[in-house]
């Protein structure tokens, strides 16, 4: 698992490598062990793939959604 924020790795949250197990919650913007560090703020978007992508393809997707108009 990778964590992108507008289109650029965020190289602090790279430390998960493998899948999600079948069954297993995913949370977005809290972590529920640890409820005092929920997000304090709002996710424009979130994405989930079931195949592997690219830097270059995320940060493309991530320019065409911001500024389809200069895209």
């Amino acid at each position: 698992m990778r964590l992108y924020v507008d289109g650029v790795l965020n190289s602090n949250n790279t430390n998960y490598s493998g899948n999600f197990p079948t069954g297993n919650v995913l949370y977005f913007g809290i972590n529920n062990a640890v409820t005092a560090n929920a997000l304090k703020g709002q996710l424009d978007e979130a994405k989930i793939s079931s195949v592997a992508r690219s830097a270059d393809w995320i940060k493309t997707e991530c320019l065409n959604q911001s500024s389809p108009s200069t895209f």
